[in-house]
């Protein structure tokens, strides 16, 4: 039981031992083990102690001089060894030497015999003229003599490596001369093609410095006459004779392909370098040419001459060459491609020109877009294309400037002259409206297309211009104010269709609503004019209205969904007019002789009647949207849109409908609708007013009084909240402010605290919203003021066609 750990726990075992007390009788025996197992551990003890003892003795008794003594002798032993066997293998190792310097001998001495070989036949062939046969050992030749320079310390090798290069030199020479006779003489040589390219050709072939001597002195013999002729000091190398320049070159490199391109090796690109030569002189020659020639007077047709040629000259390399070679010429032409650019302005004015003689609908089955107006941007993308053809660098910034100026400068010209005049002038009576409809909408979707294509434009420059950000900055500051004159071409566009179109249609709907005969009316089905309203808005089979057929036709669904916008705009705002203007009370105010048109009773019925009407106008309103491609986030907003509207008049309705007997359920329906105790008391007067109310003072204070009694902190309504138009009530408190009757001007100032107002200016409140017609026909135009118009207005007489 008793552990042999060092953390033994004897209280542990004798818990178990003494676990009772009968265990009490045993203890002698247990001490007798104890003693017992005492003894035998320190028997233990004592053997181990022994064990260690000899161990030490035996660590200390051992002879370590000894070890180290036989370690040296094995260390002799070794090195007697290695140094016998070197001794053994030193014959060996020269034997080796040996060998590997014969081999070296040997090789050198064959190489040498090639060698001499070689130019031996080098030479002879070289004096026979057999350039062919001596291709091959000229190669061998050149290429072991490089091998031999080490050797140049050894005067014989010094000799035979001299006359080596000596007669690598002849052949240059032989090979200059061949090649000068060749290109001058031509068929008529001596010496054929396959001399020449097989072996001549073959021979320069060797030596990269060779071959280039023999193609320069190619393009030298070649580009000769050029330079001779078309010398800048003479009359012949001036900017009248670039085009004769360019045609001498092309007879050259014509002549070269047809008459020598078998003599020499098609890798060796010879028209190609013989081009990239040309070029590079003629731009030298350009450069000064054009700063001495365009330094004093201006001359743009040379200018335009000479860059026209040498585009065409270009063109006709490129294409020569399968598009491979990319030499320009014509970079020479940037500093003064200024004069380039005002150049197009008589292609531009010939364009005008044009665009004015032309009709301006577009065929069927295409966009109802001018299509000069695609014209122009077409040519516009070509200028751009060869402009940017014509410029790799430095001087971009400035020509980006100039040609955003000369953009701009022609696309107000086409406002002026062909968009703006499409536009109906305001005094002029429509006789034809389909043929304004057409023309309105073709203008609107012109002048967007053009808006949006100068963004288009505008962004290409920019890009180009890179991070240039000042000239950026100047590039949009240049097209801003164009770009806003035609989106305003559209605004104006899309008001004429709405406010001379669409409200002069509407004006037989008001005029219906006028003469609907109100005090007797019964509140059976929806009145005659709000159906009326109806079939002008909504399609039928046989015909489409004016609404969908002006909606439908524009390109863009964006325009669509903002003239549904407006339309209800319209409509709502109109509506809420002629109620007003229904209702409202006739002057003067405040007094028991001014009678009302209607009395409380009638104004509930009328109210009642135009609930119903409401109810067929919101469901016309909701069908608008189908006239256009469904875009849920556009339908839904439309949507939104209607029945806000709606709600607004129906308040108004719901305010007019309502009883004033007894006082406290009109005082509900007027809390719950304005969501205010606190009322306007503007407002109030207004609303009151408009429902027939006589004014009878006691029952106007009593009404009021109710509302006195009330207390609410919440923050009344605003009249822009509750009428679409709060230039009406305006109106109504300045002339109710101006009563004469002391009782009720104390009751107005002191009770309802109503300030007098300035009188508001009725006009501009009907030109700021799309209030109804008068009722007036536009005006006409005399006889011999029409012809005037025509005459301004090309290609415009749609607008006086008779319907």
């Amino acid at each position: 039981m008793i552990s042999e750990s060092l953390e033994y726990d004897p209280l542990h075992d004798l818990q178990q031992i003494f676990s009772k007390q009968e265990s009490l009788s045993d203890i002698d025996n247990l001490v007798l083990l104890t003693e017992k197992c005492k003894f035998n551990l320190e028997e233990r003890v004592r053997e181990s102690n022994n064990t260690s003892s000899e161990v030490n003795s035996l660590e200390d008794n051992y002879d370590f001089h000894k070890l180290f003594e036989k370690i040296n002798s094995t260390k002799s032993l070794s090195q007697i060894t290695e140094a016998t066997i070197s001794d053994l293998t030193h014959d060996i190792s020269d034997l080796d030497n040996a060998k590997r310097n014969i081999t070296r001998s040997m090789t050198c001495f064959e190489n040498l015999k090639i060698l001499s070989d070689a130019y031996v036949n080098s030479k002879k062939y070289m004096q026979a003229e057999k350039y062919i046969e001596m291709c091959g050992p000229f190669k061998v030749m050149h290429s072991l003599s490089v091998s031999f320079h080490e050797y140049k310390s050894l005067d014989e090798f010094c000799k035979f490596l001299n006359q080596i290069h000596r007669l690598e030199s002849d052949t240059l020479l032989v090979c200059e001369r061949v090649t000068k006779e060749v290109l001058r003489d031509g068929s008529n040589s001596k010496y054929d093609s396959k001399t020449m390219k097989d072996g001549i050709c073959c021979l320069a072939d060797t030596n990269k410095h060779y071959k280039e001597r023999i193609v320069q002195l190619c393009l030298d013999s070649l580009l000769y006459e050029i330079k001779e002729i078309f010398q800048i000091d003479d009359e012949a190398g001036s900017l009248e004779n670039l085009s004769r320049r360019y045609i001498f070159f092309k007879k050259v490199l014509n002549n070269f392909q047809s008459t020598f391109s078998e003599y020499f090796p098609s890798e060796w690109e010879i028209p190609l370098k013989l081009t990239d030569s040309f070029f590079t002189m003629t731009s030298n020659d350009l450069k000064t040419l054009l700063k001495r020639d365009l330094s004093g007077t201006t001359s743009i047709d040379l200018f335009m001459q000479s860059l026209q040629t040498t585009l065409e000259f270009e063109k006709y390399i490129s294409v020569k060459f399968s598009h491979i070679y990319e030499g320009k010429i014509s970079t020479c032409f940037e500093p003064y491609l200024k004069l380039w650019v005002r150049h197009q302005d008589s292609s531009l004015n010939a364009k005008m020109l044009t665009y004015l003689n032309e009709t301006k609908l577009p065929a069927k089955n295409e966009s109802l877009v001018v299509p000069s107006s695609a014209d122009l941007f077409r040519t516009y993308r070509h200028i751009l294309s060869q402009t940017f053809s014509l410029i790799e660098g430095g001087n971009k910034s400035t020509i980006m400037v100039e040609l955003a100026v000369f953009f701009v400068k022609w696309l107000n010209e086409y406002y002026e002259k062909i968009l703006k005049p499409l536009l109906l002038p305001e005094d002029t009576q429509i006789d034809d409206k389909n043929e304004v409809v057409k023309y309105t909408v073709l203008l609107v979707n012109t002048a967007d297309y053009c808006a949006n294509t100068i963004d288009q434009l505008q962004d290409k420059l920019c890009e180009y211009l890179e991070n240039d950000e000042p000239n950026i900055n100047k590039v949009a500051a240049i097209f801003e104010p164009t770009r806003q004159k035609y989106m305003d071409l559209v605004s104006g566009g899309i008001n004429l269709l709405l406010n001379r179109i669409l409200k002069k249609d509407l004006e037989f709907v008001w005029r219906e609503f006028t003469n609907t005969n109100w005090a007797n009316t019964m509140v059976e089905d929806y009145s005659r004019y709000v159906t009326t309203l109806q079939s002008i808005l909504l399609p039928t089979r046989s015909e489409n209205s004016t609404f969908y057929s002006t909606v439908s036709q524009f390109n863009r669904d964006l325009y669509g969904w903002n003239f549904i916008d407006k339309t209800i705009d319209l409509i709502a705002i109109s509506f809420e007019s002629q109620i007003i203007k229904l209702l409202k009370p006739a002057l003067p105010y405040g007094t028991l002789n001014s009678k009302r048109q209607f009395d409380v009773k009638q104004v509930i019925n009328i109210a009642e009647q135009l609930l119903l009407d409401v109810q067929l106008l919101k469901t016309t309103l909701h069908s608008l949207p189908e006239s256009l491609p469904q875009h849920d986030t556009s339908a839904k907003r439309v949507t939104k849109h209607i029945d806000s509207n709606v709600e607004k008049l129906m308040h108004l309705l719901k305010l007019l409908v309502s009883p004033i007997d007894p006082d406290t359920t009109y005082l509900e329906t007027y809390y719950a609708i304005t969501a205010s105790q606190n009322t306007n008391s503007n407002f109030w007067a207004f609303i009151l007013a408009l429902k027939g109310v006589p004014w009878d003072l006691a029952l106007w204070k009593r009404v009021w009084s109710e509302f006195q009694q009330s207390d609410d902190d919440t923050q009344p309504m605003k009249p822009d909240d509750l009428i679409f138009n709060p230039r009406e009530l305006q109106n109504f408190i300045y002339n109710l402010s101006r009563v004469s009757d002391p009782s009720w001007k104390t009751f107005l100032e002191e009770d309802l605290k109503i300030k007098p107002v300035p009188r508001p200016d009725l006009s501009v409140a009907i030109q700021s919203s799309p209030s109804p017609p008068t009722g007036s026909p536009s005006p006409k135009i005399p006889g011999h003021k029409l012809n005037e118009i025509k005459n301004l207005m090309s290609n415009s007489s749609f607008f006086f066609k008779k319907g």
